[in-house]
């Protein structure tokens, strides 16, 4: 499993860097790039390790509650443990008072239809952004098996911030091989989280 110090290590002995820093590849120029790699290997795929649920907090009389700070990409609401239906904003603000709850996305607000009128929590799925990494000892949210990937893409654009163009192009050559790897490897051995719900099939609704 590697930490923060341990892929600032790994990304060093690739490059060829001493502790001491080199040139555009101090300390601080490393852990940047490591941190964007993650962010990078997070918009790739919807990742099954990146599937998260959230507990949201809808805004009593305007039905608005915030997405998450680590949100890329809605999955799935639900209200009273039950689905709730996504629909575009048109539809959304059309709806008429105790119908069944509509949703939609809205900037950095999901908005529930029609708005609630007493306390409400909701549970939001969504794909979640790795997290940069702030302490040494903290991992990534990626399995260890996949961390290579990293190392690649950090080293290529570390690579490519030094002017080493030629040394760069190997690089991404070599995180588009690893990232191709790491796709089939999640499509033949891992299957994502079930989101199917258990119980009522019926829509969540005004209570």
């Amino acid at each position: 499993m590697a930490t923060k110090a341990r892929l600032r290590l790994d990304l060093r002995r690739r490059l060829g860097i001493a502790e001491s820093g080199d040139g555009l590849a101090g300390h601080e120029a490393l852990d940047g790039n490591i941190d964007e790699a993650l962010d990078t290997l997070s918009g790739e795929r919807h990742w099954p390790w990146l599937l998260h649920a959230s507990s949201l907090v809808f805004g009593i009389g305007t039905g608005i509650a915030p997405v998450p700070v680590d949100f890329t990409v809605d999955v799935r609401l639900k209200i009273h443990g039950r689905r709730a239906r996504r629909v575009d904003l048109r539809q959304c603000l059309g709806v008429s008072a105790r119908s069944a709850y509509v949703w939609t996305r809205r900037g950095t607000s999901i908005l529930l239809s029609p708005a609630n009128t007493q306390s409400l929590l909701g549970e939001l799925w969504y794909y979640r952004q790795e997290p940069q990494l702030a302490i040494e000892t903290q991992v990534p949210l990626m399995p260890a098996v996949h961390h290579h990937v990293i190392v690649s893409y950090a080293a290529y654009l570390t690579r490519s911030r030094q002017g080493r163009g030629d040394d760069a192009k190997e690089f991404l050559a070599e995180y588009d091989r690893a990232l191709r790897s790491m796709r089939d490897d999640v499509s033949s051995g891992q299957r994502p989280p079930s989101l199917r719900h258990k119980g009522s099939e019926s829509w969540a609704s005004w209570v």
